[in-house]
């Protein structure tokens, strides 16, 4: 049985208005239902929530303040896990919230007890939808994205795969929306050093911008225009490399 983490971005989640993108999230449920109904483990890390509580105050752009961008997440957390919880139970799949800090992924026990709850819930072939727990992070809103968030996800549980849904087609030389001439990136060396990398930082109005993942497993990128169905499969299994443990049995 593999295991997979997929990442949702807040441009794939919600619309330049910051309203849930339906169409998009019910075709990508569907897509991980039948990942779930073929026997495999899925685990979903969402970006969002913000943008969600940002539409529902009625806020013109992103906060710069931790403790507005805290409390728009408290506004729009529990309302997008329940699109997710609605479009996954109408499939047939029951699903879990998890909200994780990065405490929880530096402190041992901690850790420890993260990695025994979401086994459990896979050993319940529950669906656990994971997002960072804003309200009480304290040096910044996040883990600097949920890129990162979803890499460390998938060390914790051991993943076969990580993928990372999002609005643009792949890894670019350039910001295409800014070079013209940006072409897109088939192959990345895995033991190319960050000294060797130029990672630009890009983000939209609703989120935060994404990051190079160092994490043990290669991330695949997908890009979904507004109506996409993703084409997801049960994971194939992945050359690990060294620092990404094997999950425990």
């Amino acid at each position: 049985m593999r295991r997979v983490v997929v990442k949702l971005g807040s441009s794939v989640v919600a619309d330049g208005d910051g309203e849930p993108r339906t169409e998009v999230l019910g075709n990508v449920c569907e897509a991980l239902a039948g990942v779930h109904r073929a026997g495999g483990e899925v685990i979903v890390v969402t970006s969002g929530a913000i943008a969600r509580g940002m539409r529902l105050m009625d806020l013109g752009e992103r906060p710069s303040s931790i403790r507005e961008l805290q409390a728009a997440s408290a506004v729009g957390q529990g309302k997008l896990y329940r699109i997710y919880d609605e479009l996954l139970r109408e499939r047939g799949v029951t699903s879990a919230q998890v909200l994780l800090t990065f405490f929880d992924m530096s402190a041992r026990t901690h850790y420890l007890n993260a990695r025994q709850t979401l086994t459990t819930l896979l050993e319940w072939r529950v669906l656990p939808v994971i997002n960072e727990n804003d309200t009480t992070a304290t040096d910044e809103i996040s883990f600097g994205d949920n890129d990162f968030l979803a890499a460390q996800v998938a060390v914790l549980v051991g993943a076969d795969e990580l993928i990372l849904l999002t609005d643009i087609d792949g890894l670019y030389t350039a910001d295409p929306r800014l070079h013209s001439d940006a072409k897109i990136v088939r192959g990345v060396d895995a033991s190319a050093g960050p000294e060797e990398l130029e990672i630009g930082h890009t983000t939209s109005p609703l989120g935060s911008g994404g990051i190079f993942l160092r994490s043990g497993n290669p991330p695949r990128l997908m890009g979904l225009s507004r109506n996409d169905s993703p084409r997801l499969s049960a994971p194939r299994a992945l050359p690990r490399r060294r620092g990404c443990p094997r999950r425990p049995a």
